[in-house]
């Protein structure tokens, strides 16, 4: 890429791969060594609870790597006929962090979510590439149905009347 300044003209380069330039008017040779940016690395550990109340707070273990740096990593949800993507930026980065590790408590009070929703629920991890990228790792996604706490606490009544009367007729 050539941009003029004045009388001055500059040449940036952006190369796929290593290699040297020459530069002739200067008799001289630069060398470069290309590093190819990988995708950051992206672990989430969900829980196995059940039941899942709109008041629960879920934890979740996420560890993130990257070669270069991460940018930002990023808890995503939708319910189930909803096209839109709901997120809560887990953390975001000014500086050049290789690793990110938590073990984050998702408060679902704090979201739109209420009982009887469906839900999916994913995470991601995105560098700092700007050239290409920036390069995006998604974690499986864990689903699960926001249940209602009074129905659940009725049904446990009724099995509880069940099991007594049982109890009672033998």
């Amino acid at each position: 890429q050539w941009t003029h300044f004045d009388e001055r003209t500059m040449a940036s380069l952006t190369p796929d791969d290593s290699g040297v330039l020459g530069i002739t008017w200067e008799n001289r040779k630069v060398t470069w060594e290309v590093l190819i940016d990988t995708f950051p690395s992206l672990q989430v550990k969900w829980p196995d609870m059940k039941p899942i109340f709109d008041t629960s707070r879920i934890p979740v273990n996420v560890y993130a790597e990257d070669d270069h740096a991460i940018y930002q990593v990023v808890l995503y949800y939708r319910t189930e006929n909803k096209a839109v993507n709901q997120r809560e930026i887990l953390q975001s980065y000014e500086a050049h962090h290789k690793v990110y590790n938590e073990n984050y408590e998702w408060d679902l009070s704090m979201t739109p979510l209420r009982a009887g929703k469906r839900v999916s629920a994913w995470s991601e991890a995105s560098d700092r590439i700007t050239l290409h990228g920036p390069n995006v790792s998604k974690s499986s996604a864990f689903h699960f149905q926001v249940e209602s706490r009074l129905e659940y606490h009725e049904a446990l009544l009724d099995q509880f009347r069940k099991l007594s009367a049982e109890m009672g007729i033998l």
